[in-house]
């Protein structure tokens, strides 16, 4: 029901924006009045907003691809065609509101409309072009924590993390070998890949023999460790979301052997004592275990277990129930999920939903970190944040 109000929104608002831009068009020369053209514009224009069903639709093949791919990159310029209609819609407003609104079809209200409108379309192509190059620009990000507990002989840590990979339409292998190579600058003791490995649909990956290849080139001391997160299922998606209730959904077994043959050593509700001097947590997602008749425990289920007299870490996809890790004596939690709202204004609002929701936040003893991730989901763009790699220095002092 929710998805079919959804789909209902979703053609009434690119109605109303077909109508908006045709006004606008039709202010701005003669020619643009003519049918043809006009005919031309709404096709192209219901192609564009269509995209995202097609896509759906299609059967998997390199065109259901190459037209996935069409409608993740309309996504992102749609946020801001809605943006830019909002602010439209406030200014007008706010003119009203002054008395200073032009007289409806005189030639200063076509004037102000055809100014208006060249302007908001600069802005969302300007957006738009900069939304997809820069989230193909991974950087490096690094973080400092202190752990209050030995590690046996270990003075610290040097842990890259990635997340969020998303591997299938926006993400591919060009992307994961810059991944390595960003990671294999660092001389790292340990990489942490914390879940949404790939986007639903392992048929969509372009390479797995290639990717595993690059896997299997990161370089660190006690290896890479993988957990996997609620994209981790495969299931079939409309504009990002599902349109079932996926909770069953299991993950497709070629992402484990894709990982395996790269030498990753993946954690389903596991933990490691590495070098005999710190432990290493690998949960399952919360919401979507991928895995029959899996269920994640709580952390306090492993913790129970451990001598907490060392450092516990833990790699979990979602940055839930903090307080509950603290409390149960972790240390260190890393985390993705959220890619820190990946479009403006996105990256003001997450801070609504997660108590943390991008970077590092401390409380006592307790360290979480939460990357914004190395790939996208949905829309292929990243605007006000960054696809990052992680480092993560970690020192080990008596207290």
């Amino acid at each position: 029901m929710i998805f079919y109000m959804i789909a209902l929104i979703y053609i009434i608002i690119n109605i109303y924006t077909i109508q908006r831009i045709k006004k606008w068009l039709n202010c701005c020369h003669t020619f643009f009045r003519k049918r043809w053209f006009q005919t031309i514009y709404i096709v192209f224009y219901a192609l564009l907003a269509s995209s995202l069903l097609t896509a759906f639709l299609l059967p998997s093949s390199d065109f259901q691809v190459g037209v996935k791919k069409l409608s993740n990159y309309w996504l992102g310029t749609f946020t801001y065609i809605l943006l830019a209609l909002m602010a439209a819609e406030v200014g007008s407003i706010i003119l009203k509101l002054l008395k200073k609104m032009p007289r409806r079809g005189s030639a200063k209200y076509k004037q102000l409309l055809r100014i208006s409108g060249f302007i908001v379309s600069i802005s969302i192509l300007l957006m738009s072009i900069y939304g997809a190059v820069h989230a193909k620009n991974m950087k490096t990000k690094e973080y400092q924590v202190t752990i209050n507990k030995e590690a046996g002989s270990l003075e610290g840590l040097r842990i890259g993390l990635v997340s969020d990979l998303h591997l299938g339409y926006s993400f591919g292998l060009k992307d994961v070998e810059k991944m390595v190579e960003l990671l294999n600058k660092e001389n790292l003791d340990m990489v942490c890949i914390a879940g949404d490995i790939y986007d639903n649909d392992f048929d969509a990956v372009d390479d797995p023999e290639g990717i595993s290849q690059a896997l299997a080139q990161i370089q660190s001391t006690y290896g890479t460790f993988a957990t996997f997160g609620n994209h981790d299922v495969s299931e079939r998606l409309l504009g990002g979301f599902a349109t079932k209730d996926a909770s069953q959904d299991l993950r497709d077994q070629r992402v484990d052997k894709m990982l395996e043959d790269a030498g990753v050593m993946i954690l389903n509700d596991e933990v490691r004592l590495i070098d005999h001097s710190f432990y290493l947590v690998g949960r399952l997602d919360a919401s979507k275990s991928g895995v029959a008749g899996l269920k994640q425990k709580t952390i306090e289920e492993f913790t129970k277990t451990l001598d907490l007299s060392k450092p516990v870490l833990v790699m979990e996809h979602q940055p839930k129930r903090l307080s509950d890790q603290a409390a149960a004596g972790v240390d260190l939690t890393m985390s993705g999920h959220t890619h820190n709202g990946q479009l403006f204004p996105g990256n003001l609002l997450v801070n609504l939903v997660w108590e943390n929701p991008y970077g590092l936040y401390q409380d006592e003893n307790f360290n979480s970190i939460v990357t914004s991730g190395v790939g996208v989901w949905g829309p292929n763009m990243r605007v006000g944040t960054d696809s990052e790699v992680v480092i993560v220095d970690v020192t080990f002092q008596q207290q």
